[in-house]
């Protein structure tokens, strides 16, 4: 359980409560009484805990990197919001205005991606580094610059950087007493282990049976993340790993009966744990002034802050119903303090059903009782048709088709605690053209060659758009289509001549131009235009066959055109600005004052647009042809194959995506993410055929 979901519920929820006093015990280590407060529940208070609160909107933008599917972590520096997203197992990261710079990094086998599960992410802005923690732990810098893969010998469901370059650890709940393995322990991050903890075992569990069973995640101690809290489902006790050591700071008082810690313990009967009446501590978290337990009871939610001088413990009962109305709840308490954070996290890491610990589930959507189905009336017209003994032949086929109560994914206000609703948002239209033509050019006894063509165009329409709004979230536009770029304009870069006015926009020469549709000297949304769409306006395939006696050749062609692929991979390789990197193309054709005529701007850190995010400066013609297949065989006469009774042997040889004519500097002309590092497949292909 990310103990950081906690704390924002925490905060977002609980305000101060009545209490028990407790004391030191005889070994000097503060204690508390949870299992006595829980009979006098209260309401907490943490107003003395919150110095600020800063609230930071996320950007979705045309780029479907950018849409998040839900937090499963994140971390925050002075400049970056890295988010961990849950489906697709990538990481997001943004600016701290919460503006989307691109995918930091995503599971993979890519040569820029993380070999491996991720599970936990940390940033260490004091070290520059990045720790992408799973089944191993991969370091980068903070700009996603990979550093190296520290060795992990043992199965670990936690981990967590503690600064000297060292890394605490919690083993698997398997059987940490056994074979050599760890249950919690400090490591350098050559693997050599510091110090571990084998000994969470009772008299009334035999060794050979005992294990973590259900144990309690680390959880960063302090805003510097310099030691991680831990403890078992069977003890009462919470304790720091710091760099050098593993010590006791909190006996939580929980006066767990023999039963509980049997179950607690017996990792070969784990099914029984927990049970009803047992104590289930979900989640650990510390502030400078109070430790915060989060625990189940009885399938009932509890919340306990224990004071670090006086002992004074809370508990106030969580009551979150078993409805749909207990996610809204997340999502709202947990937006009061972060902004869009994930609601997986919130309010249980397990809960009972029978005997049974299984997995807690949330609601991933909001319903939408008005939802119905789309309607569409459609009306074809074509004329089929065949000339000179059907040596040319075609078909020619016009369309109209109206589809109302259209379904769209409608933005939700973040207060509402889900992204989207499926949502009937209007009415679109779609008039279109297809024709094909198939024709015989030549003809003879040894000579043949056939041409097939086919070409597709739609045009789209939005007539009406719910509640009578123009736009959802600047992608939907009455009276335009779908896919419709809305950005600001790019006019070029600043010349040394027009510093002056480039002034004006706090700007300097080598900085990129925006249009300044409004002549106000501010560059901002109300600038934007349309610039292009993103769905080609055509598109169609032509084959040409030729075979001249047993020899035959295939050629296929595919096209499309009339649209704009928004080149991200610009952004990454020409983008000085925000990442660093700067590609060979990039150093030979930025400004400079000798070199006014180039098409970049200067590598100048803070100059705004660099990259040209926001802006139509990426926008390339996604018009294309490509030779999709060309293949050519040979059939062996049949005189040769008569004496095997084969009735054809074929010899053939094809390759696969040969050549592509365009414009389109990415990788792929038709990749839907141009970021993929990898080009489109060139693939050759030989082989036999035979027919019996």
């Amino acid at each position: 359980m990310n103990t950081k979901s906690f704390f924002m519920v925490a905060i977002g929820v609980f305000v101060l409560a009545s209490c028990n006093l407790n004391q030191v015990d005889q070994t000097g280590l503060l204690t508390a009484s949870v299992r006595d407060a829980l009979n006098s529940p209260a309401t907490l208070s943490i107003a003395d805990e919150i110095e600020s609160v800063e609230y930071i909107p996320l950007e979705m933008t045309n780029d479907d990197a950018s849409l998040i599917d839900g937090v499963v972590d994140f971390a925050i520096t002075s400049k970056y919001i890295y988010v961990l997203v849950g489906k697709e197992a990538r990481i997001v990261l943004f600016d701290r205005q919460g503006h989307f710079l691109r995918t930091f990094l995503r599971q993979g086998q890519g040569p820029d991606d993380f070999n491996g599960m991720i599970g936990f992410i940390q940033a260490d802005e004091a070290d520059n580094r990045f720790y992408v923690i799973g089944n191993k732990v991969g370091i980068y810098t903070l700009e996603g610059t990979f550093v190296e893969d520290l060795p992990v010998n043992s199965p670990i469901i936690y981990a967590h950087h503690l600064g000297n370059k060292r890394i605490g650890a919690i083993a698997m709940p398997l059987m940490p007493f056994q074979n050599g393995s760890f249950g919690i322990g400090v490591f350098q991050e050559d693997g050599e282990a510091i110090i571990t903890k084998n000994d969470f075992y009772s008299p009334l569990v035999p060794r050979e049976d005992s294990g973590f069973t259900f144990g309690v995640m680390g959880s960063p101690s302090d805003g510097k993340q310099a030691s991680v809290l831990f403890k078992t489902a069977s003890n009462d006790t919470i304790y720091r790993l710091s760099a050098d050591t593993i010590q006791p700071v909190l006996v939580a008082g929980l006066s767990n009966s023999d039963e509980e810690v049997i179950r607690g313990l017996n990792i070969r009967d784990i099914k029984r744990f927990p049970a009803n009446g047992d104590i289930f501590v979900s989640d650990i978290f510390e502030t400078p002034r109070r430790f915060y337990l989060r625990m189940m009871l009885n399938e009932k939610y509890y919340v306990v802050s224990v004071d670090k001088h006086s002992g004074e413990t809370v508990v106030e009962q969580c009551d979150i119903p078993e409805t749909s109305a207990y996610n809204l709840a997340d999502i709202n308490m947990q937006l009061g303090m972060v902004g869009s954070k994930g609601h997986n996290r919130f309010p249980v890491w397990g809960r009972v059903l029978g005997n049974n610990l299984v997995t807690g589930s949330v609601q991933t959507s909001i319903s939408n009782p008005e939802l119905t189905w789309e309607k569409a009336n459609q009306l074809d017209l074509g004329i089929d048709f065949g000339l000179f003994n059907n040596r040319i032949a075609g078909t020619i086929e016009a369309y109209y088709k109206r589809t109302t109560d259209l379904l769209w994914e409608v933005p939700l206000p973040l207060e509402s605690g889900f992204g989207t609703s499926l949502t009937n948002i209007g009415k679109i239209d779609n008039k279109g053209i297809e024709f094909t033509l198939n024709t015989v050019n030549i003809s003879t006894k040894d000579f043949l060659w056939t041409t097939a063509f086919m070409i597709s165009y739609n045009n789209n329409k939005i007539k009406e758009l719910y509640d009578g709004k123009q736009d959802v979230n600047k992608t939907l536009f009455v009276g335009r289509p779908i896919g419709q770029f809305y950005l600001l304009k790019s006019e070029g870069i600043w010349q040394t001549n027009e510093a002056a006015e480039a002034a004006k926009y706090n700007a300097r020469p080598g900085d990129r131009k925006i249009l300044d549709s409004k002549k106000d000297y501010v560059i901002n949304g109300e600038d934007r235009d349309f610039c292009g769409v993103s769905t080609p306006k055509y598109y169609g395939s032509f084959t040409n066959t030729f075979s001249y006696k047993g020899i035959d050749l295939t050629a296929f062609f595919t096209f499309a055109g009339g649209h704009k692929i928004n080149n991200s991979l610009n952004r990454y390789l020409n983008s000085f600005n925000v990442w660093g990197n700067m590609s060979e193309n990039y150093y030979k054709y930025y400004w400079r004052q000798d070199r006014p005529n180039n098409k970049y701007p200067a590598p100048r850190v803070g100059s705004a647009y660099a990259n040209g995010d926001g802006t139509d400066a990426n926008l390339q013609k996604g018009d294309y042809l490509r030779l999709r297949n060309l293949e050519i065989g040979y059939s062996l006469p049949k005189s040769v194959i008569r004496n095997i009774k084969a009735s054809n042997i074929r010899v053939y040889f094809s390759v696969q995506n040969l050549f592509t004519a365009t414009e389109f500097t990415g990788f792929d002309v038709e990749s839907s993410d141009n970021t993929n590092p990898y080009p489109n497949a060139r693939s050759f292909i030989g082989g036999i055929s035979l027919n019996f």
